[in-house]
């Protein structure tokens, strides 16, 4: 069970979906405003009935486009480094993921609900 106030950017949550396959999005960034405090997270593509590990979701693909510029995407120096350790192919370039939020209030029914 995780403590939703715990999550910090590259976390992963996995979860067990109506169609009986488990699914795998990963933490973007956080977003901590009192009005408005929110996650971005990124699909990935894993699509299993077994229940995955890091290694599976880091070799799955995710949902997203490959950007040159780092201006829509504000990654760090190290962030962008790991990123290349990851996926060497990509070098100079950055990916960026279609991103989808979910704030923290819904955060807590979903984890109630999908039992995260």
């Amino acid at each position: 069970m995780i403590k939703i106030d715990a999550i910090t950017s590259g976390d992963v949550i996995t979860y067990l979906a109506a169609d009986g396959k488990y699914k795998a999005f990963i933490c973007t960034s956080i977003h901590n405003e009192l009005s408005s405090a929110h996650y971005i997270f990124a699909l990935t593509t894993y699509d299993d009935n077994v229940k995955p590990r890091l290694e599976n979701i880091t070799s799955s693909g995710f949902y997203g486009v490959i950007n040159m510029r780092n201006e829509y995407f504000p990654y760090s120096e190290s962030e962008v480094d790991v990123m290349w350790k990851m996926h060497p192919e990509i070098k100079p370039n950055i990916l960026g993921s279609y991103g989808f939020i979910i704030w923290k209030k819904i955060l807590r029914v979903l984890k109630t609900t999908l039992k995260l």
